[in-house]
Parts: structure tokens; C-alpha cells; sequence
């Protein structure tokens, strides 16, 4: 937060928040752990992604207006399937499909 310019005080009771504080905010350790990750790659997309990737959380919402899911991976090409199934297969256990974690 220091990195933004936010002041300490405020830091400091941003995370004295009953819904933020590690010890008493709602979810498991690592989506507690997640969320916070979330907030920090806010600016840095792609690694906000993987933490969603990574921690499978924190819940994503769909997109407004085309109510598509979010991705957990990128699927590969028909031509690196064609090239090197036999890999490719096994890299994804046979599954390649958007919503398959990689992780």
C-alpha cells in the first residue's frame, strides 16, 4: 500500500477491518490468503489471473454481457495437438478445456 501512497494510519485500519483481518475474516486460509493476493496484482492482470488460477479464488464473477465463465488455463492449438498429441494428452490428462485447473 505504501507502493500507492497510502498512508500508514490508513493501512493500518484497512487491515484492523473485521472482514479483512486474517484471523477473523470469512473463508478458508487460502482464500483469505487469495483475495488479499487478488487485491495486490489488481494493476498486473495476467498475475492476477494466475493467483485466481493458482488459489482458485478468490470467485470471479461472469462477464456482464456475454456471461462467459472466467478461464483456468488456455487451451492448446490444433496444431500443437496435431504435432505432439501424444505430450499434449499428457500435459492435461486428456482434458483440455478452458475450465480445467492447471494447477
Amino acid at each position: 500500500m505504501s507502493e500507492w501512497g497510502v498512508a500508514e494510519t490508513a493501512t493500518t485500519k484497512y487491515l484492523e477491518q473485521i472482514n479483512i483481518a486474517f484471523d477473523s475474516a470469512d473463508g478458508t486460509d487460502q482464500e483469505k490468503i487469495a483475495r488479499q493476493f487478488g487485491i495486490a496484482m489488481y494493476n498486473r492482470g495476467f498475475e492476477g489471473w494466475t493467483v485466481y488460477r493458482l488459489f482458485d479464488a478468490p470467485e470471479l464473477k461472469k462477464s456482464g454481457t456475454l456471461n462467459l465463465t472466467v478461464p483456468k488455463r488456455y487451451t492448446y492449438l490444433q496444431s500443437e495437438k496435431t504435432k505432439n498429441g501424444t505430450n499434449v494428452k499428457a500435459a492435461n490428462g486428456g482434458k483440455d478445456e478452458q475450465q480445467t485447473p492447471i494447477f
